[in-house]
């Protein structure tokens, strides 16, 4: 990682996405997000993974009207950006038990092909994923509670510290990750 961050903006990829999906006839509501620490801290000590490996810290959620438009533009996602084939998932044609549904796939960006999981699915299956039985917060609440010590609070209070969702350019991006890696590596 030697090379330095060009300063794009994940803002100007959502523009993008956003306008080509116009270009198509589709209206889309499309959002982005930063995985917050203690999520991270979670998904690391629960997996045993490396930060690196981590393919959500960055996500883009794309809704639509029709679940034909999930399949569009899931295509286009395809044509645009390179993508990690093995981390498709059709929820759609294969729902979750809990009744998820949603097109999976994650993209690589900017300069150092950061990971950025994208999700494409209707109002309909996205009011299912957010209220319904599938909803995440359920999820969350029925996992088992993890106890944080007071080193751990510190070092996620510092994480939390560092995180900007208003400030989505490559720099910022890499700036969060590699602080989170050193607090990471001290922790773990």
């Amino acid at each position: 990682m030697d090379k330095q961050p060009k300063d794009f903006s994940y803002n100007q990829e959502i523009n993008l996405i956003y306008n080509q999906l116009q270009a198509l006839g589709i209206t889309a509501e499309i959002s982005c997000r930063v995985k917050d620490p203690y999520s991270i801290l979670h998904k690391l000590t629960r997996n045993s993974v490396k930060i690196e490996e981590l393919t959500d810290i960055v996500g883009f959620r794309i809704i639509v009207n029709e679940q034909d438009e999930c399949y569009t533009a899931l295509k286009l996602i395809q044509e645009i950006y390179k993508v990690i084939p093995e981390k498709y998932r059709d929820y759609i044609d294969k729902p979750k038990i809990n009744g998820y549904r949603s097109l999976h796939t994650v993209i690589l960006l900017g300069s150092y092909g950061l990971p950025v999981e994208i999700q494409i699915r209707t109002r309909e299956m996205h009011n299912i994923a957010e209220n319904g039985e599938a909803a995440h917060s359920r999820y969350k609440q029925n996992q088992e509670q993890q106890t944080v010590t007071p080193r751990e609070l510190n070092l996620l209070t510092k994480a939390y510290e560092i995180l900007d969702q208003g400030n989505l350019t490559e720099s910022a991006l890499f700036a969060y990750l590699q602080k989170l890696q050193i607090i990471w590596n001290v922790a773990l």
